[in-house]
């Protein structure tokens, strides 16, 4: 199990980076595309939850021409445009290198950008 899991760290904006190169740290928590601060009785609220439900998922409130970023697989760390949304799926526009592709993801392996 992951060392981190259920700690919260809080960091200066210079070592943050730092933190992502750690295998198992995903992301950090942002509201209105800036670093969230969360109270400490907010955190153990959270913490209760994720102990008391196994079967939890995060929904994103996910538009067509959202800029998002794909967080695994072979195009990790892409970022591209919702192009369609079906269920649990989204088609993202990657533009990159001159090149325009278009791929299927589970909603649950990309992440809205901050401002978008």
């Amino acid at each position: 199990m992951n060392q981190f899991l259920n700690h919260t760290l809080r960091v200066t904006e210079e070592d943050k980076w730092d933190l992502k190169k750690i295998n198992g740290i995903l992301n950090f928590v942002y509201w209105l595309g800036k670093p969230a601060r969360i109270r400490d009785e907010e955190i153990a609220v959270i913490k209760k939850f994720l102990n008391e439900f196994s079967d939890v998922s995060i929904e994103q409130d996910l538009q067509v021409n959202t800029k998002v970023r794909i967080k695994q697989g072979v195009l990790m760390n892409y970022q591209g445009s919702l192009v369609e949304i079906s269920g649990n799926r989204v088609k993202i526009k990657i533009e990159s290198m001159g090149l325009q592709l278009s791929a299927h993801f589970d909603k649950k392996n990309i992440e809205r950008l901050p401002g978008s």
